[in-house]
């Protein structure tokens, strides 16, 4: 009995973690992607670390599933979070057509893929006109 329970919520731990995967995919936008991979993520990750505690029944296994299970809960949402504002912030394009936060946290111009594409061109043309300099023929010393 006690195996299947542990194969029950370990199918719905996958379940899950295939969801997240299937939104990290599916989604365009970088903030609907981390909330997919963040919120799915976390609950798929913890419902497979329990049932590899029922399964294996031994207290020690379930204290370090319930540690890791903890931990999980406590850092996943916060790196998210840091992820996705990272991403407001730098620019990347929004999907939704509505910017909820205008005005509450700054905003580049241009999104960083936009903003290093044209870095070559950049280089380029500040080489450019030293390259046409002539050496001054003697040096003082």
């Amino acid at each position: 009995m006690i195996a299947l329970i542990a194969v029950i919520v370990m199918i719905a731990g996958v379940i899950f973690i295939a969801l997240a995967t299937a939104g990290v995919i599916r989604f365009q936008d970088p903030l609907q992607r981390m909330h997919a991979s963040t919120k799915a993520g976390t609950v798929g990750a913890s419902l497979c670390l329990a049932a590899a505690a029922i399964a294996m029944g031994d207290l020690g296994a379930v204290v370090i599933a319930l540690v890791s299970i903890l931990f999980l809960v406590a850092t996943l949402p916060v790196a998210g979070h840091l992820l996705g504002r990272a991403a407001y912030i730098s620019g990347s394009p929004l999907r939704t057509g509505r910017d909820a936060l205008k005005g509450v946290l700054p905003r580049a111009k241009s999104s960083l893929d936009d903003r290093t594409r044209s870095i070559p061109q950049r280089v380029a043309a500040a080489v450019a006109p030293a390259a046409k300099k002539k050496p001054s023929g003697t040096r003082k010393r």
